[in-house]
């Protein structure tokens, strides 16, 4: 199997002083979390997000407990 890596991008808006906010799975899902409250508190735009077969895997169980592919 050929590992893969994939950035998805949105349309980048004109960016003035740029900082670039990155999270990365973890088991209780943290990562995820800051990042909500970051874009939130900072009016940022997120501008896509990468998928890669180098992450392990990430299944959430749904209430009905049906499991998703994160």
């Amino acid at each position: 199997m050929r590992e893969r890596i994939e950035l998805h991008l949105n349309e980048a808006p004109k960016l003035h002083n740029p900082i670039l906010i990155a999270g990365l799975p973890d088991s209780g899902r943290v990562a995820k979390i800051v990042l909500d409250h970051l874009i939130k508190n900072l009016n940022a735009v997120p501008l896509g997000y990468l998928h890669s077969d180098y992450l392990p895997p990430r299944v959430l169980l749904k209430s009905d407990g049906t499991p998703e592919l994160m």
